[in-house]
């Protein structure tokens, strides 16, 4: 009987060992997958904080934006106007005094002047010979090439060789309209292309930077979204990881 105690003693030790040995195995099972949860846990942090920043970041551009944005329509906000304005009284010209400059061979100074003015700021060409001048004043479609032309259309080259115009006293629509009434809303027309140019080529810089900003700014929109994304990955990994480790240790507690 002494005999069959010590083989239950020696069974009871080995189950026991075995136990130990499963439960120690379970355990280190159990640390593994908690060290993994702790380390997605970890990682999702650092990219919320990523991303919060990013998120940061593109306030910060768009506030900078909506800045450049107001400085520009500041700055077109003081020509524009005069360009509408240039633009309405085309369409009071006096079409008969303007037929009897397109048959005039030697017009006085001013109505030269403006005509000229016209001529060199559209074609770009030289309007020393009045014959080619007044060749394009006479085409049927004059006041539609004038009243379709764009701002955009004049080079910094043409804007150097308008100044000559600019520098004359006499070039101003007050003046002019001694020559004739015809050219006077011409010269008005012409300066006020030549005004919005120059503030074209002032805002350029500040157009430039806008674009730049907006581009940054959907560069790193693109990137926080990417790390939401990954975020709500790892947040699904974790979420992964609690329903497992929770349906281990329900089993290691029945054991």
């Amino acid at each position: 009987k002494l005999e069959q105690t010590f083989s239950e003693v020696a069974l009871m030790k080995e189950e026991l060992s075995s136990k130990q040995k499963e439960l120690e195995i379970k355990n280190l099972k159990a640390s593994q997958k908690l060290s993994e949860m702790a380390s997605e846990q970890q990682k999702a942090q650092i990219t919320r904080e990523e991303a919060i920043k990013l998120f940061e970041q593109v306030n910060i551009q768009s506030e900078k934006i909506i800045v450049k944005s107001n400085d520009i329509k500041d700055e077109l906000s003081q020509v524009e106007p005069a360009m509408e304005e240039a633009k309405e009284s085309l369409s009071v010209i006096d079409r008969g005094k303007l037929n009897e400059i397109k048959v005039m061979y030697n017009p006085n100074q001013l109505i030269r002047l403006a005509i000229s003015s016209v001529f060199e700021l559209i074609t770009g060409g030289c309007s020393e010979n009045w014959k080619t001048v007044k060749s394009f004043l006479n085409r049927d479609d004059f006041i539609n090439i004038v009243r379709n032309y764009k701002t955009e259309n004049i080079t910094p080259e043409r804007r150097l060789t308008m100044n000559k115009f600019l520098e004359n006293e006499k070039y101003t629509p007050e003046m002019i309209a001694r020559g004739s009434t015809a050219c006077s809303p011409l010269v008005k027309w012409v300066r006020a292309h030549l005004s919005y140019f120059d503030i074209l080529i002032k805002i350029d810089p500040l157009r430039l930077e806008l674009s730049n900003l907006e581009i940054e700014r959907e560069t790193k929109e693109k990137q926080a979204k990417d790390l939401q994304s990954k975020i709500n990955e790892l947040e699904a990994k974790i979420e992964e990881y609690k329903k497992k480790l929770n349906k281990f240790f329900i089993k290691l507690n029945e054991n």
